[in-house]
């Protein structure tokens, strides 16, 4: 469901496919932000499988922002469920070169581009960098 909402906001290459999800389901781990009606903003979906280029951490896998809500500043809310999720672990994403919007978030969060996998850009962020800007916002 949310797969189809969203895709006219973005690229195909830029979703975790259902498929993708329920073979991999035993290491995914998703969150959604809901607005105080209930409406879905956006959704977070992380990884606990382990890659070459980030044994141990966790891999961002999807962070969207609904049409609706895109410009308010609603992905810093997701971005800090992903580092709540990682404190003291590495941090990584793979994004297509493509997607300027997602390559700006992440640098902007302190993910530094460090090679390619599956013709997906590489991210990483150290495991003991918290944003400054996610201190102290709370998500209920």
């Amino acid at each position: 469901m949310w797969e189809s909402m969203a895709k006219s906001e973005f690229l195909e290459d830029d979703f975790c496919t259902k498929d993708y999800i329920i073979e991999h389901w035993n290491y995914i781990d998703g969150r959604i932000l809901l607005s105080a009606d209930l409406e879905w903003i956006g959704c977070f979906f992380c990884s606990t499988q382990e890659f070459d280029f980030n044994k141990k951490g966790l891999h961002f896998l999807q962070i969207c922002v609904f049409p609706k809500y895109k410009g308010k500043g609603y992905s810093k809310y997701l971005m800090k469920i992903g580092f709540d999720q990682s404190v003291g672990i590495q941090k990584s994403a793979c994004i297509n070169s493509k997607n300027i919007t997602s390559i700006k978030l992440f640098e902007k969060y302190g993910f530094i581009e460090t090679g390619v996998y599956c013709n997906w850009n590489v991210y990483i962020c150290d495991k003991n960098y918290y944003p400054n800007e996610l201190k102290g916002i709370e998500i209920y």
